[in-house]
């Protein structure tokens, strides 16, 4: 990425994005070339879109982009924040 910016941006599904609109999201952006995509989700398991789901629609799109000649590699970051036990 050397002689350019870095371009990132982070997706809400706390929006109301489910599974599948956060993945077409994801694909479209991975296409535009965004480097960075973080998925900015603070409760991370809401019932309409769990993290497993959101994982499991999202990974095909990046690793399908990874095997495609003269692409550049997207990162993807989830958000986590650890729960308090007492």
């Amino acid at each position: 990425m050397s002689g350019r910016p870095i371009i990132g941006t982070i997706v809400k599904p706390a929006l109301g994005l489910l599974p599948h609109e956060t993945g077409d999201m994801v694909g479209e952006l991975i296409e535009a070339g965004v480097d960075f995509i973080k998925d900015d989700e603070k409760l991370m398991r809401p019932a309409y879109s769990p993290l497993h789901a959101r994982i499991k629609a999202i990974m095909p799109k990046i690793l399908d982009h990874e095997q495609k000649p003269a692409r550049r590699s997207c990162t993807r970051s989830a958000s986590a924040t650890p729960t308090r036990t007492r």
